[in-house]
């Protein structure tokens, strides 16, 4: 059944949209009070087993729940659905808790992994449906950073309380923010739609095979935070007197860096296709900031590529000059071919600069050595405003390799990799033991490969954009 005609002129900003997207914040919250920590906390509960089988096994739930999504959607109650799919997110942390039986724990993470995959999926779905058509493209990445955005502040806050205040309160936290959400849900308008007859085994609602080279690169990205995670962890204790001294920096910088780096990206991007010029300039000073800064602190101890980068970040910012004083462009003289070409290709503008800041931090890991809480401070907020610059272009590209039924499918396929991606960087240096110069260079890697990718959809796009279709 459609939506009513009210609802399709209704604004943006609904209270049932609203609703949605808080939910989303508090259960990509709850999750992340537990899951990063876990497996340093049951460890010794494991009987014998590593306890990057943790990581592991969620990911694993996470991929064998995908090709279910699509069925149990479109076959019964939404939101009843997602509200069962929240209430296997929570649970599992009482596991945590109050169990040392591997069996359990492993059974529910894995439970875990298959729930939020469904969650998401459902909640995603809901969203859709109670946005007008015509602002489903704008809804749809609110809701997708309002989830970005809970796991960001839920990564801190969990470790300082850990600190402060023991495992057993991160856990409650997190079950009090789920089961929050779990009421947001329940509480939101939802018109009742029809069962529809599809298949039970379908990519719908899961993964975008269109999109394949855009999720390999997000995977691939996430990958370095995560990788880094076990080696931070390892060093709590040194780290501790900073994180609960200045616990307010630790918690809400990180937080503030990812939303205003994802804010200037969309900014930039929109200022390319409204041909503002001044708008795309001033969305690039923080890239030109960034070098400037790490050159007059830092140059005596920096290495030869940390200075090439350096260099190649203010090159940008020049030629972000001549871009906003280029003829502008004649849009509705393109024919709709070479117009959707050049529309992806003005979204990609930001992702050459967040690499180069996230091959940046990488470099001056090493070039530093995290020597102080200043140097510290820096690496990995530099890395967060490169990767939030570079995942929000990903996303509106997904969004536009989607069809107009595909939405949600671009939306969970995000979200899939950098789950996929974060839970794979978390595991691999605990299998084969890594040392952080051996993660650092592994990770370099996978800023090359993401650039390799960057490039060949750049040049795709261009190619397009330089053809003579007729309309």
């Amino acid at each position: 059944m459609s939506l009513s005609t009210s609802n399709l002129n209704s604004k943006l900003l609904t209270a049932s949209f609203i609703k949605v997207c808080s939910a989303n914040f508090l259960l990509f919250f709850a999750l992340y009070m537990v899951l990063p920590i876990t497996p340093f906390e049951v460890e010794s509960s494991l009987e014998g087993y590593s306890s990057w089988y943790i990581y592991l096994l969620f990911v694993v739930g996470l991929l064998i729940g995908g090709p279910f999504h699509n069925y149990l959607i479109e076959n019964f109650n939404r939101k009843k659905i997602c509200s069962l799919a929240y209430l296997g997110v929570i649970s599992p942390a009482l596991l945590f808790l109050f169990t040392t039986n591997t069996l359990l724990l492993f059974l529910g993470v894995l439970v875990q992994g298959v729930c939020f995959g469904l969650a998401t999926a459902a909640s995603i779905t809901i969203a859709i449906d109670v946005t007008s058509p015509r602002k489903r493209g704008k809804g749809n990445i609110i809701y997708a950073w309002a989830g970005r955005s809970g796991m960001v502040l839920a990564v801190p806050i969990s470790i300082y309380l850990q600190l402060s205040y023991g495992y057993e309160m991160t856990v409650y936290v997190s079950m009090a923010s789920g089961i929050l959400a779990l009421l947001l849900t329940r509480l939101t308008h939802h018109p009742f739609r029809a069962p529809n007859e599809v298949s039970k085994l379908s990519l719908d609602r899961f993964i975008l095979p269109q999109g394949w080279r855009l999720i390999l690169m997000m995977v691939a990205l996430a990958f370095i935070p995560g990788s880094m995670f076990p080696h931070f962890m390892e060093n709590l204790q040194i780290k501790s007197f900073y994180i609960v001294s200045d616990s307010w920096v630790f918690i809400l910088l990180p937080f503030v860096v990812f939303i205003l780096s994802a804010i200037l990206s969309r900014l930039e991007i929109d200022a390319l296709l409204h041909n503002k010029g001044i708008g795309f300039l001033l969305s690039r000073v923080p890239i030109i900031l960034i070098a400037i800064y790490v050159f007059s602190n830092f140059y005596s101890e920096l290495s030869h590529w940390s200075i090439l980068i350096a260099a190649l970040m203010i090159t940008s910012f020049l030629a972000a000059i001549l871009t906003s004083i280029m003829p502008h462009r004649v849009y509705p003289k393109m024919n709709k071919w070479v117009l959707e070409s050049q529309y992806r290709l003005e979204v990609t503008s930001p992702i050459f600069s967040g690499l180069l800041c996230m091959l940046l931090a990488l470099f001056l890991e090493q070039d530093l050595h995290i020597s102080d809480s200043k140097s510290y401070i820096l690496i990995t907020q530099l890395l967060l405003f490169g990767l939030a610059r570079v995942s929000s272009p990903i996303f509106l590209l997904l969004i536009l390799s989607s069809k107009h039924c595909e939405r949600g499918t671009a939306n969970t396929s995000h979200h899939l990799a950098w789950e996929v991606g974060l839970i794979l960087g978390a595991v691999t240096p605990l299998v084969f033991n890594l040392t952080l110069y051996q993660v650092t260079l592994i990770n370099t890697g996978l800023v090359a490969l993401a650039l390799v990718i960057y490039l060949y959809v750049h040049y795709k796009l261009h190619k397009l954009t330089s053809h003579k279709h007729t309309a």
